[in-house]
């Protein structure tokens, strides 16, 4: 099912044993024609994200260290950005996301990609510097219904500006925020 009218629901607080921003964000959709009120709201899918204001750390070499503690995927995303190193200077705000949660019959590789280009949207009115993100595999149905290979969707998130940096077989893309 196609999406259209997203509102963002974000909250966040600042874990104070990491120096990281962690939060989450609900995307709704609004009934067709309708006012905006909670009975008319869809939710579409959920999300996690963590923020590092690179200000706060002193030692880049630490911050693979605190991953550790939040979760494997956030560990994979933090390890291939730090191998490349160019992200985690000081003045740099880097958002990761992870934990897509989709609510039945709107996934889609198009409403993903709608909902990224809103989340970009709301990352650079708040002056972050890097969005980073892992590809997942598609669904098993997906696989099953068009026939492709496991990470086939890498040039739609090139299209939308990200990069992939790494060449492990889950692919890391990431976005300059400051860019275009």
């Amino acid at each position: 099912m196609h999406v259209d009218d997203l509102i963002l629901n974000v909250g966040q607080f600042l874990d104070e044993d990491t120096d990281v921003m962690v939060g989450s964000v609900e995307v709704n959709m609004l009934s067709d024609n309708m006012p905006i009120n909670l009975e008319n709201l869809t939710t579409v899918v959920d999300f996690n994200f963590h923020l590092y204001n690179m200000n706060y750390f002193s030692d880049t070499d630490q911050i693979p260290i605190i991953t550790d503690e939040l979760s494997e995927e956030e560990a994979y995303l933090i390890n291939t950005l730090n191998d490349t190193q160019s992200f985690f200077i000081h003045d740099h705000l880097v958002m990761t996301i992870s934990d897509f949660n989709w609510s039945e019959n709107y996934y889609s590789l198009e409403n993903k990609m709608l909902i990224l280009t809103k989340f970009i949207h709301y990352c650079k009115y708040n002056n972050y510097d890097y969005l980073a993100l892992m590809v997942g595999k598609e669904a098993e149905k997906q696989l099953v219904e068009t026939n492709v290979t496991e990470f086939p969707k890498v040039k739609q998130y090139e299209a939308l500006g990200f990069e992939r940096i790494n060449i492990h077989q889950t692919p890391v893309m990431v976005k300059n925020l400051n860019e275009e």
